[in-house]
């Protein structure tokens, strides 16, 4: 299992959309498997236009407790998510996130793909 991000630099005035793209080694049992990611910075999620999301193969199961993290249902082997920054007008001074895949039944994490790191530049 791995995660991979394009762009990776996010321009908030620009309306930046990245692409996370998961990738099972192999086709997901019937129900999927459910995965998740966090990152340290609690409300990293606030940085993202969530509700302009679109999901391609997975569907959001939850975000986390601090939305620092969200969980999903990956039903292909290689899912997406279209995600646009939120341009809030508020000064990041510039703002990395790293996402990290987290341990779970049904997957292995490839060591190589197992976290992608989004920046958002100051403007």
């Amino acid at each position: 299992m791995g995660i991979a991000a394009s762009p990776t630099t996010l321009v908030e005035e620009s309306k930046t959309v990245t692409t996370l793209t998961f990738t099972l080694s192999e086709a997901p049992p019937a129900g999927g498997v459910v995965v998740s990611i966090d990152s340290d910075l609690a409300r990293s999620l606030a940085q993202f236009d969530v509700f302009g999301a679109q999901f391609n193969g997975a569907s959001l199961v939850s975000a986390n407790a601090d939305s620092s993290g969200l969980t999903l249902r990956l039903n292909q082997q290689t899912a997406t998510i279209r995600l646009p920054v939120f341009d809030d007008d508020v000064a990041d001074s510039p703002l990395p996130i790293t996402y990290a895949l987290q341990s779970g039944t049904g997957y292995a994490i490839d060591p190589n793909a197992s976290a992608v790191t989004l920046t958002i530049p100051r403007w």
